[in-house]
């Protein structure tokens, strides 16, 4: 009778402690609201509960369905730069501190928009001299997803010496100049990772639509289906053994011979990479890092991406502009999209020598232009002239 009642008060506690309203993450001390568009805000909460919002002089009411799921839209605002309170009402309630209202961004991408101020051109005077406590950046943990998730974790922050570094430094130069020339504050999402592809930010339901992206999901069903987490570790396990032997071997001659004959130790084999955990999957990176974000408010989008996409330049005419639209759709705005063409690294590359072989680095760079062009709303930031031919990063993020 005891271990029952204690299985039910703690099944009791817990169902109420769930029930209680709650916001995702990307709604936290010290966001940025978009100004001058109507601003969703939701959350979850107990079935039927009545949920207040109250923000800058609004109040809205409703009541969370049957799933728990509920959602507000506050009223266009204009930019204001004083710190406000934002509170959330029900059985319990949730305030948030340090809330202005400006422009907002999303930064997505691979490794050129995950780049860091700290690793840019003439870091250190871009380091001590932030002071920007307008200019905010809330940085997506990077996970990967089979199914479109609710949250994310992360965190606003305020740009100042002590945050500044680790901010994507193409998002931070990008708002910063937003913030001088708009004179209203600035709030950047970063969601990006290094080596990724475009169809990984694009929702499976989209890809399914594109002709070109057929094959594509074909093959990676097909990894899938296949794959035999036990064998690929042994595999690896086994390919492990025999690097390190020879690693060994190679090292021992080494040292008996002359600096200019010595043997390059070659690299250690790869782990097997679990098709579904792996950030290259379709949409896997859209599900994760994308949708549990939309529908926040937003003026637009920056992107700089395309070099994992290079061997299949040709495709991306079709996947560039079918993310574009899908991202659009989603949060039903035909919001501004500004990308960051590929930098003059491709030249240096074997491939671009080769007689007869197409430039398949130029071929990316003319299927953003074609982006471009084409879609309504869609800028393109060309950098030819201030890449690095021999450096994909280049450091003049500036």
């Amino acid at each position: 009778m005891k271990l029952f009642l204690h299985c039910f008060t703690l099944s009791f506690l817990t169902g109420f402690a769930l029930a209680d309203v709650s916001l995702p993450v990307i709604f936290s001390d010290n966001l940025v609201l978009q100004q001058g568009k109507p601003v969703p805000v939701w959350g979850s909460a107990a079935v039927d509960e009545d949920v207040t919002v109250r923000f800058a002089g609004q109040t809205q009411v409703t009541r969370a369905d049957l799933d728990g799921k509920w959602r507000v839209t506050l009223d266009p605002m204009a930019a204001n730069a004083q710190p406000q309170e934002l509170t959330v009402s029900g059985k319990n309630t949730v305030t948030l501190k340090n809330l202005l209202i400006g422009e907002v961004w999303v930064c997505s991408g691979q490794s050129n928009m995950q780049w860091t101020v700290s690793q840019s051109g003439n870091a250190e005077q871009e380091i001590a001299g932030a002071n920007s406590p307008q200019i905010r950046m809330f940085g997506v943990e990077r996970a990967t997803g089979m199914t479109p998730a609710t949250d994310v974790k992360g965190s606003w922050k305020e740009a100042n010496p002590a945050n500044v570094g680790s901010f994507s430094a193409v998002a931070y130069f990008y708002g910063r100049h937003l913030h001088q020339v708009l004179k209203v504050p600035v709030g950047l999402i970063n969601t990006s990772w290094g080596g990724t592809r475009v169809e990984a930010w694009t929702s499976r339901e989209s890809l399914e639509e594109r002709p070109c992206a057929a094959q594509m999901l074909s093959d990676w069903d097909g990894i899938r289906q296949s794959w035999d987490q036990a064998a690929e570790t042994a595999k690896f396990e086994a390919a492990k053994v025999a690097w390190q032997a020879e690693s060994k071997k190679i090292s021992e001659e080494n040292a008996k011979l002359p600096a200019d004959q010595k043997k390059k130790v070659p690299p250690a084999p790869r782990p097997p990479d679990d098709p579904n955990k792996t950030p290259h999957h379709p949409a896997v990176l859209f599900n994760a890092m994308v949708a549990p974000l939309i529908p926040y408010a937003v003026q637009g989008a920056i992107w700089y991406q395309g070099e994992s996409n290079q061997k299949r330049a040709f495709q991306y005419q079709e996947l560039l502009p079918n993310m574009i639209n899908d991202w659009r759709t989603r949060w039903n705005d035909p919001f501004s999209f500004y990308i960051v063409q590929l930098a003059s690294f491709g030249n240096s590359l074997p491939i671009a020598k080769e007689p007869g072989i197409a430039d398949t680095w130029a071929e990316l760079q003319e299927a953003q232009y074609l982006t471009a062009i084409t879609l309504p709303k869609v800028g393109l930031a060309v950098t030819n002239d201030i890449g690095e031919e021999k450096n994909i990063h280049p450091k003049n993020k500036q």
